[in-house]
């Protein structure tokens, strides 16, 4: 159902029968963050990585389109664990391979020497779309894309930041408890490197809508990517 039907409202539920009495359950969610737009913030939830991230023996999927989350259930349904697939409308509209598509392991979408871009879930498309013009400005940037949020490919996040000193992670989360305080968390024995953030921000969405049009007025956008990047290859500060 409704992702604020089963996280928010039945947490207590979640982390006492299965998180507390160690038993496997899988929770598939549908609407993401704001994906009902036109039926308002009763219907939002943008917390529901940094709540289920703190149950012991849990991991959380993001699969944003059909292959990744039919490949993601086959993989975990059976294995005991609290299983939280997050599955959007929107798609990110890029066709993965099945052999792509594994547990705790990131894509290396595209590479590049200037700046990394972690995309997670449908922001993929937002990503994609910005790295074009932001190639015309002669900025390179190497795509990151996260369809399991718990457990994260460290190692892949690791290896593309030591390479371009510069990180953007792109969400559709609260900004605490995300992608981006991993990615953080990930990488903080690094030196020089550059942060940035792009989620929904500290807020309730009020604003009814589409989905597009939330992620418009949001700056979940391509044009929202180019302008935090663009901050982000212009400040000296560590995280900005």
């Amino acid at each position: 159902t409704i992702a604020p039907f089963i996280v928010e409202r039945s947490f207590e539920q979640i982390k006492l029968d299965f998180g507390y009495q160690q038993l496997g359950v899988n929770l598939v969610t549908v609407g993401s963050a704001f994906d009902y737009g036109q039926l308002g913030c009763t219907h939002h939830c943008y917390d529901d990585f940094a709540l289920l991230k703190n149950i012991p023996r849990s991991q959380i999927l993001y699969p944003a389109s059909a292959l990744e989350f039919d490949c993601l259930f086959r993989q975990t349904y059976d294995n005991g664990l609290v299983s939280y697939f997050r599955v959007p409308e929107a798609t990110h509209g890029v066709s993965f391979t099945a052999d792509q598509v594994s547990v705790g392991q990131g894509i290396l979408v595209g590479e590049g020497r200037d700046v990394t871009i972690v995309a997670v879930g449908s922001q993929l498309h937002s990503v994609l779309g910005a790295v074009p013009q932001l190639a015309e400005r002669g900025i390179s940037v190497e795509v990151v894309y996260l369809h399991t949020i718990k457990p994260l490919d460290r190692e892949l996040i690791r290896h593309s930041v030591i390479k371009t000193k510069r990180c953007l992670v792109v969400e559709e989360h609260g900004p605490f408890g995300g992608v981006f305080d991993d990615v953080l968390r990930a990488t903080r024995d690094l030196s020089g490197i550059r942060y940035q953030a792009l989620n929904i921000g500290e807020r309730f969405v009020h604003e009814y809508g589409t989905y597009e049009q939330l992620c418009a007025q949001l700056g979940l956008s391509a044009d929202g990517v180019i302008s935090h990047t663009a901050v982000l290859m212009e400040t000296d500060k560590v995280y900005a």
